[in-house]
């Protein structure tokens, strides 16, 4: 398990509430999280609401099993 930290990372999800985020697949021109981390990898990401102005900034857990980041420590929002 390591701390990867990437910039060419942009992947859609869904999430709800404070639960894990469910990767849906790379934006395009950029690479999906699957393929720079391995199952139990950290790294910080920063999340989007699609219709609002909300986001925050988080360190979480990449989990390969459902292809999801956990949302371990919230820095900003």
């Amino acid at each position: 398990m390591a701390l990867v930290i990437h910039d060419a990372v942009a992947e859609s999800g869904t999430r709800t509430g404070i639960g894990p985020a469910l990767l849906t697949g790379a934006d395009p021109g950029d690479v999906s999280f699957s393929s720079v981390m391995s199952n139990g990898d950290t790294t910080y990401y920063k999340v989007r609401g699609r219709t609002s102005l909300a986001w925050e900034i988080v360190q979480g857990t990449y989990t390969s099993s459902t292809n999801s980041l956990s949302r371990d420590s919230l820095f900003e929002s």
